[in-house]
Parts: C-alpha cells; sequence; structure tokens
C-alpha cells in the first residue's frame, strides 16, 4: 500500500478515523496503527457477515 492510500485511508474510513488535519500531524507509527485498526475492524465485519450467513443457513436446513 502506498504512503499517500495509507494517509488517505483513515480520513475515507466509515465513520472516520482521523481528519485531514490531523492526518498531517501524525508520525508513520501512528498512521500505520490506524491503518491497521482499519485491517482489524474489516476483518471483524468479514467475520460476523460469515457467521450471519452460516447461521441462516443453518436455519433453512
Amino acid at each position: 500500500m502506498s504512503l499517500r492510500m495509507m494517509a488517505w485511508r483513515p480520513i475515507i474510513a466509515d465513520p472516520p478515523i482521523y481528519s485531514v488535519a490531523d492526518v498531517c500531524r501524525l508520525s508513520l507509527t501512528e498512521m500505520m496503527d490506524a491503518n491497521e485498526a482499519l485491517d482489524l475492524r474489516a476483518e471483524l465485519i468479514r467475520l460476523a457477515r460469515e457467521r450471519a450467513m452460516s447461521e441462516a443457513k443453518g436455519r433453512r436446513t
């Protein structure tokens, strides 16, 4: 992932983690932490959807 994308990703996230003004003051470590948090959020959403689909299939059978 490019540094530019790493900078914009926490801003365009829903809900955003940082504002544009915040990102201008972040260290590289803080920017990487924000992106890791977004990765974790995405994985939790994926797992929740997977579980919901699995439970829905179990109810149909």
